[in-house]
């Protein structure tokens, strides 16, 4: 029977780079919510664009940050694809997010018609879940 501390040793190198990826994935991921709000902030609180016209401008700013950030330096160690094909893919998932948080904050603008600044986080959580669920099946090693 192997030690406690040699198994999670063994584990810690087996799966090293992906846990590594994981992380750096998360920190531009966050990066990308505080790049989405911030420009959502900019548009419609000071520049008083609509609030879905702000989420979906917000939105492709930080999805273009995102794109970079993670094909420079999250998965720059990986194989590549294809710039075309990676594109396409990211778009195609990302859109997909970009519809799911335009109907999450379009839904309590005018529906509800509530004044309040939430329109970029009620889409948040589903538009992100999804394309990134799908993203790592899609995209090969």
């Amino acid at each position: 029977m192997r030690q406690p501390v040699a198994l999670a040793r063994a584990q810690y190198v087996r799966f090293r780079s992906l846990s590594h990826e994981f992380a750096k994935f998360a920190v531009i991921g966050v990066a990308g919510v505080f790049i989405t709000n911030a420009v959502y902030g900019l548009l419609y609180i000071h520049r008083g664009l609509g609030p879905v016209t702000s989420t979906t401008i917000a939105t492709i700013v930080a999805t273009i940050a995102s794109y970079l950030g993670n094909r420079y330096w999250t998965f720059r160690a990986r194989r590549r694809t294809g710039v075309v094909r990676e594109i396409v893919v990211f778009a195609v998932l990302n859109g997909i997010g970009l519809l799911i948080q335009a109907v999450g904050g379009s839904f309590p603008a005018y529906a509800l018609i509530l004044e309040h600044h939430c329109c970029p986080s009620t889409g948040t959580s589903p538009a992100t879940a999804g394309p990134t669920c799908c993203y790592g099946a899609v995209r090969r090693p």
